[in-house]
């Protein structure tokens, strides 16, 4: 079996994969169980040996989820729970002290601390895919232009 990619820019990742935000998720946000939550949570660990192995830099920059007013508490606090029934490695539940000894200039009730979350430029994972699929034997094409096939034109 052959197997190709069919590009119709003159390289890979120059639309959306290599200019989105580059956040390496972990699965906070999404519905406990869900196929979305899973594959986030087993994917951050991927992307990150992936990128070790390529060396790829990448940043473990963390992130935090601040309830600023006092009806958003209980908001904040179902979300790190989701987050954990998804397994999300290393929240934290941070109170007002903890928050600004990880970020003096954020003021907030409580947050969620994932230090977990990262960076990553995703347009040079994406030509890293491409690289590794050529390897394996396969053939990306590039500026490629697919027609529109219509039966009624023959």
């Amino acid at each position: 079996m052959k197997i190709a990619v069919a590009e119709k820019e003159n390289d890979v990742a120059l639309h959306q994969s290599g200019h989105n935000s580059g956040v390496l998720h972990t699965g906070i946000y999404y519905t406990s169980g869900s196929l979305k939550a899973r594959l986030c949570v087993r994917g951050i660990k991927m992307a990150y040996e992936y990128c070790d192995k390529k060396r790829i830099p990448y940043r473990k920059c963390g992130k935090l989820i601040v309830a600023v007013e006092n009806e958003e508490v209980p908001r904040l606090q179902s979300l790190y729970d989701r987050g954990r029934e998804n397994g999300v490695a290393d929240l934290r539940l941070l109170d007002s002290t903890q928050l600004r000894d990880i970020e003096p200039h954020c003021r907030g009730k409580v947050a969620i601390h994932s230090p977990s979350t990262g960076i990553v430029d995703w347009g040079r994972v994406t030509r890293a895919y491409g690289e590794d699929f050529k390897e394996m034997g396969g053939h990306v094409y590039t500026n490629f232009k697919v027609g529109i096939y219509n039966p009624h034109a023959i």
